[in-house]
């Protein structure tokens, strides 16, 4: 066997719909992020110069948005790992893999696991719609990063319906090989 066959053969097993959403996730989610923790931080500028009369007032409005930008923290390293977790799974179910590397085997274990993953990427979806949503609502002067944080929640959410899907894909491929004897259970 050549490196042309080698390869290929190597190619073939790429999840190239998973490894699609993981660069549209982690750019999606580096867009929001930055530009969502830039815009908090001028709008507590703003708020700071032109609409803080009460000190008190202004100190609480300031530890909600410190608040947020820690969320936003947060988001950035769970997306990260989320999507290294669900392009590993990509691999693990791709049936070109599969039946290029080896007997294909599909455990229960595995299918469960898969479909645990498509529910998770939905309730994922659906959460990130909201926040989709929720950053539309642009103030006047950071209305630029108000829309690029904007533009970055849309990216992610094509990115985790890009996933549901494929994930739905491999999940029913393991469910049809399994039925037709091919696979064996845990």
């Amino acid at each position: 066997m050549g490196c042309y066959d080698c390869c290929m053969r190597c190619l073939g097993g790429v999840p190239y719909c998973s490894l699609v959403a993981t660069l549209l996730c982690f750019s999606g989610i580096a867009l929001f992020c930055g530009c969502g923790h830039q815009a908090l931080t001028e709008t507590e500028r703003l708020i700071e110069t032109y609409f803080a009369r009460n000190i008190q007032d202004y100190i609480t409005l300031a530890y909600i948005i410190q608040y947020f930008q820690y969320v936003i923290y947060g988001l950035a390293s769970f997306f990260f790992l989320y999507c290294i977790v669900l392009l590993a799974e990509g691999f693990y179910t791709t049936s070109a893999s599969k039946q290029t590397f080896g007997e294909f085997r599909s455990t229960m274990c595995g299918r469960c696991l898969s479909s645990t993953f498509i529910v998770m990427t939905y309730a994922l979806a659906v959460l990130w719609l909201l926040v989709f949503a929720f950053s539309a609502l642009p103030y006047r002067i950071t209305y630029d990063l108000y829309i690029a944080a904007f533009a970055g929640a849309g990216i992610t959410l094509l990115a985790l319906l890009t996933y549901t899907a494929s994930t739905t894909y491999n999940f029913a491929v393991l469910r049809y090989l399994g039925r037709k004897g091919i696979g064996s259970r845990c």
